[in-house]
């Protein structure tokens, strides 16, 4: 999508069933050669074009996934592209909440708070099989002295590697203990 001089694109989505992972590039058109790595990285770089024309280059606050505003996990991280006067920024969010989905519609807040004609960068992504993810047996329950350890869930992913636990303390265990 263009906004004036800018140009953003998604390089990549990924779905995992609980996360998506966005990769996106925003391009300076008039750049002669690439920006400095370390400086986008650092935090010691101002993009100049970008910010004229109100593009959100390095961070997102929001998605808008299947009509669901969902909002980032951790920071985002940008860097300079390859390409002249590129940047590349990921930025993830947590789906986990929103149940088994086969498509997403996601549109991307690229210009902040105006009109959506105004904003978006939206693409669609198929979720119906989700390669790479597989979904491991837990292990036994692992009992201490006065607590047991419960694996409810061990899922692989290209994205991460999720293990949800319980902890289950014996009735008249302190507070200070649990």
């Amino acid at each position: 999508r263009r906004f004036g001089d800018i140009e953003v694109t998604v390089k990549e989505a990924v779905y995992d069933g609980k996360y998506l992972r966005v990769v996106h590039a925003t391009r300076d058109l008039n750049a002669k050669e690439p920006f400095d790595a370390d400086a986008v990285w650092n935090g010691n770089f101002t993009f100049e074009a970008a910010e004229k024309e109100g593009v959100w280059w390095n961070s997102l606050d929001w998605a808008i996934v299947n009509g669901q505003t969902v909002m980032p996990l951790g920071e985002a991280g940008a860097t300079a592209g390859p390409n002249p006067g590129e940047t590349l920024a990921w930025i993830q969010f947590d789906l986990s909440e929103m149940g088994t989905l086969k498509t997403l519609d996601v549109s991307l807040p690229i210009r902040g708070r105006k009109s959506i004609e105004e904003r978006e960068l939206g693409f669609l992504l198929e979720a119906d099989t989700l390669p790479g993810v597989r979904a491991l047996m837990p292990a036994p329950d692992a009992r201490f002295s006065d607590y047991t350890a419960r694996v409810t869930e061990v899922l692989i992913s290209p994205i991460r590697i999720y293990l949800t636990m319980e902890l289950e303390a014996d009735a008249g265990v302190s507070p200070e203990r649990v």
